[in-house]
C-alpha cells in the first residue's frame, strides 16, 4: 500500500496513517477530545505529526514517510530499545523483505537526525535493536533529558 497525501489535507493524513497502524496488528487510540496531538517532544526532540518534520535546537528536516514512522516510533520510546522485529513490522507488517532495508532506511534516518542535532544519536545493538541515546543528545546541546 503506497501512502500519498495533499500535506494540506492534514486530518485526512492523520485518519490514513492510523488506519495503516490498525492493519498492521497496532492499536491506535483516539483521543477523547478528538482533538489530536500535533507534536510529539521528548527531551530537545520534537517531531511534528503533522508535516513529518523532526526539530532539535531551532534546526529541522522533513522526513520521509519511512523515517517518519522510524524516528516516531524511536522517539516514543524515550531512550528504551526498539527491536528489529518491532521496526520491521512498523514498516512492511508481514512483507518483509529479503535485504536488510530497515539498516539502509535507519542509516539515512540518522544522517537525518545528525543534521538537526550535529551528531548521531542513534545506538544500535545488533541483538536488541536502536534506540536513541538522549544522554548523547544531552551532551551536545548542555541539556538535561529527564523520562
Amino acid at each position: 500500500m503506497q501512502l500519498s497525501i495533499n500535506p494540506k489535507r492534514s486530518g485526512e493524513r492523520i485518519a490514513r496513517a492510523a488506519a495503516l497502524l490498525r492493519q498492521r496488528g497496532f492499536i491506535v487510540v483516539e483521543p477523547r477530545n478528538s482533538q489530536l496531538a500535533q507534536t510529539i517532544a521528548v527531551g530537545p526532540l520534537t517531531l511534528d505529526l503533522l508535516t513529518s518534520t523532526l526539530t532539535c535546537g531551532g534546526h529541522s528536516v522533513r522526513l520521509t514517510p519511512f523515517k517518519f514512522l522510524l524516528a516516531r516510533a524511536l522517539i516514543e520510546a524515550e531512550g528504551a530499545w526498539c527491536s528489529r522485529r518491532a521496526l520491521r513490522k512498523l514498516l512492511w507488517g508481514d512483507s518483509i523483505p529479503a535485504s536488510d532495508s530497515l539498516a539502509v532506511h535507519m542509516h539515512f534516518l540518522r544522517e537525518q537526525i545528525a543534521q538537526c542535532t550535529g551528531r548521531d544519536i542513534i545506538e544500535s545493538g545488533r541483538v536488541r535493536g536502536f534506540r536513541i541515546d538522549f544522554d548523547r543528545l544531552a551532551e551536545s546541546d548542555g541539556s538535561k533529558h529527564v523520562r
